[in-house]
């Protein structure tokens, strides 16, 4: 589920999720020539701990679907936002069990809700 722009240089960007459960993580790529794509799945763009100020940190257990929002010259990343659902009351199973979608994790309270982050700078950009 990637999320690609071209920003103002000329750049196309992707920002993509990492993988499954395992990975709630996010990745990016640019491609200056549309072919030749650079990147580094040891540098992830976004992870599943998210730092809050006035909070403590939220647990994410999956972070998926990145969308980037822009500012007002439309090429100026200020935001992102994923589809999360956090990990409390998640609780990891030996094996699969019955709601925990063939996986090692159960978490009996299935819900997922929207999740805007802004990105350093933002305000200049808005």
């Amino acid at each position: 589920d990637p999320m690609i722009w071209l920003d103002k240089n000329g750049i196309v960007h992707a920002v993509l999720h990492g993988g499954g459960w395992e990975s709630p993580f996010g990745y990016h790529y640019y491609t200056e020539d549309g072919y030749t794509w650079y990147g580094n799945n040891n540098i992830k763009v976004y992870e599943n701990i998210v730092e809050q100020v006035h909070e403590k940190p939220l647990n994410l257990s999956r972070r998926e679907r990145p969308h980037v929002v822009f500012g007002k010259d439309g090429k100026t990343p200020i935001a992102l936002t994923n589809g999360v659902t956090e990990a409390w009351p998640c609780t990891l199973v030996p094996e699969p069990v019955p709601g925990s979608n063939g996986t090692g994790i159960l978490c009996p309270k299935d819900y997922c809700y929207t999740m805007a982050q802004p990105l350093n700078g933002w305000e200049e950009a808005i």
